[in-house]
């Protein structure tokens, strides 16, 4: 039997990407659907307010993962982070933004070990410092969607 990599799923209760009613659905669906689907995983889902004991997390998860590196989806507070030895890897949005976010000072405050995202490594390291690992992934669609897909030409009115 392969032994799975636990992932610890560490986010806010109210992070609008997975908000059901959110008009896009391409967070949700990697973290909620996709994620659960790869039998290489077992993912435990930690959605918290603005804070967070990771040390709570010591000898139960082989990972931490963040959907975000804002404060819309990461709690604030994350007590025993700087004593954990756990890695986390953090899904990064526009690196345009890393400063107007202050997303590099929580590489520290974090211990950030890696991001990802969809974005080219041109792009990325643009924004962050070169010392940080990157790896471009490519994700947000669900499988099921392209089902039973009308043409365009059928589709289109005028």
């Amino acid at each position: 039997m392969i032994q799975k990599i636990r992932v610890a799923l560490i986010y806010k209760n109210n992070y609008t990407f997975f908000n059901e009613n959110h008009f896009d659905k391409t967070t949700s669906y990697f973290f909620k659907d996709a994620l659960r689907r790869n039998k290489s995983l077992e993912v435990s889902y930690f959605p918290c307010e603005n804070e967070f004991d990771v040390s709570k997390l010591k000898g139960k998860c082989d990972v931490i993962l963040f959907a975000n590196n804002r404060f819309d989806a990461t709690p604030e507070i994350l007590r025993g982070i700087r004593d954990s030895t756990i890695p986390v890897i953090v899904k990064t949005g526009d690196p345009g933004f890393a400063k107007k976010y202050n997303q590099i000072e929580l590489y520290e405050k974090f211990k950030i070990d890696c991001y990802w995202s969809l974005q080219p490594k041109s792009y990325f390291y643009k924004f962050y410092p070169k010392h940080f690992l990157y790896k471009e992934m490519l994700w947000g669609l669900e499988p099921s969607l392209y089902k039973n897909l009308k043409s365009y030409k059928s589709r289109i009115k005028n």
